[in-house]
């Protein structure tokens, strides 16, 4: 009975010696796996002009010093009523005007213009000033999200489209509503008239309000609207950047990792496919599967064996956003390889 235990001891300890072993050789191995890869020729693609040197739909190649991609800024008229046929009262004192809007795009509100003209110059001119103001019980509220102001002197005695333009643009929520807000900088003589378009309520996503007291209280004006168009600033909600294409002088090369550093917000995706061959001319881009439905969405990812023993490579960046007021940064992509 004790021999039987002992010979079944001995091996029970021999195969945990040969597992632990197994282990320890594997651990080791993808070590040296690891080291041989990250020792090995990289191709790497981080500055301004290796960036510039690709091709880019719907995104930008940004910050000169160190080279990074993201999606494209636009901008475009979102809410505008260009119907006219008066002029408003006189804009001085504590005499405002105003029109609430619906913003119908997220993202940055640029400017807004409106059409104008001055009155009596007076002996004190102050500029004109737009402000973009929160909405409150369905009026202007008191909350200035952004101004902008133009002088006194820039105005004619004729209607003519004025554009305010925010230093320092405010971010928009599509569907949340807004007010735009006329008034004289300060207390002066001179006065200005705005351009309206009379009965007919021809913006139904708000109105034109009137306040005879600097603010304070607000009347709407019914079915009456401003003269206003708004401009907002978001970032297109995808875009690719395609590279340009790598040699690496052998027709025998293995391709074997894939890495990025890139800043990617919530609500923003950036992705990848890769493209091989031994032309230089004929670029099929694939994921990780070897279809081109796949992606590669984890940095320092192995790449597909099929690109082995092929000499050119090319990336393409796929960038997403479901915020237009954010987007993915990209700032460097290594791919390591090995070849004779």
């Amino acid at each position: 009975m004790n021999r039987r235990i002992g010979i079944t001891t001995v091996l029970v300890t021999l195969i945990l010696i040969s597992i632990v072993f197994a282990d320890i050789l594997n651990y080791y191995g993808r070590i040296v796996a690891t080291i041989i890869v990250l020792e090995s020729p990289k191709w790497i693609q981080t500055t301004y002009e290796d960036f510039n040197a690709g091709i880019k739909t719907n995104v930008v190649i940004t910050n000169i010093d160190n080279g990074e991609v993201e999606l494209a800024k636009t901008v475009s008229l979102d809410q505008s009523q260009t119907l006219e046929d008066k002029d408003s009262g006189k804009i001085e004192l504590n005499k405002y005007e105003a029109q609430t809007f619906i913003a119908g795009k997220t993202g940055k509100l640029v400017s807004v213009i409106i059409k104008a003209k001055k009155g009596q110059d007076g002996n004190n001119p102050q500029p004109l000033v737009v402000e973009l103001r929160n909405v409150d019980g369905g009026k202007p509220g008191s909350t200035i999200l952004a101004s902008a102001e133009i002088p006194h002197t820039n105005f004619t005695g004729s209607d003519k489209e004025y554009n305010f333009t925010f230093s320092t643009p405010p971010d928009v929520i599509a569907g949340t509503s807004y007010a735009i807000v006329i008034r004289q900088k300060s207390r002066g003589t001179a006065d200005y008239k705005i351009r309206i378009k009379d009965k007919g309520n021809f913006y139904p996503d708000g109105a034109r309000f009137k306040s005879d007291d600097g603010g304070s209280t607000w009347t709407e004006q019914a079915n009456d609207d401003i003269y206003f168009k708004t401009y907002v600033e978001s970032y297109a909600t995808s875009g690719v950047f395609e590279s340009q294409a790598f040699d690496s002088n052998s027709a025998s090369t293995k391709w074997k990792k894939l890495y990025w550093d890139a800043d990617i917000p919530t609500g923003t995706s950036l992705k990848f496919q890769l493209a091989t061959n031994n032309d230089g001319i004929t670029w099929n881009f694939v994921g990780p599967d070897g279809s081109s439905s796949t992606y590669y969405t984890t940095s320092d990812s192995d790449i597909w064996s099929g690109h082995d023993n092929t000499r050119y490579i090319k990336f393409k960046a796929f960038f997403e956003t479901t915020n237009a007021t954010i987007t993915p940064v990209l700032k460097e992509v290594i791919i390591f390889y090995l070849s004779d």
